[in-house]
């Protein structure tokens, strides 16, 4: 074919399609969807486990700091030096 030609068969208007990034991977796209999606869901079930970030956990365990702070203070009179206070005297 001679160059005349390229624009009576109109080559000069071919352009190449562009490859989509999921046509690259070669894998189904409900794959990789899914494997993200599970991915999100673990993270989040791990979360969900977690003793320290657990409500219940903490909930108790700011009451039983109230309840110790309670009893240090019946326990000992305003001028009367607690062994917290006593080892912080020490330390400093």
């Amino acid at each position: 074919m001679s160059i005349r030609n390229v624009d009576r068969h109109g080559l000069g208007n071919l352009k190449h399609d562009s490859v989509k990034p999921l046509d690259r991977l070669k894998i189904p796209p409900w794959l990789l969807y899914m494997l993200v999606l599970g991915g999100i869901l673990y993270c989040f079930a791990v979360m969900q486990e977690n003793e320290e970030l657990s409500f219940q956990n903490l909930a108790k365990k700011n009451l039983l700091l109230a309840v110790k702070k309670t009893q240090d203070k019946l326990e000992y009179e305003a001028d009367e030096i607690t062994p917290a206070e006593e080892i912080t005297m020490k330390s400093s």
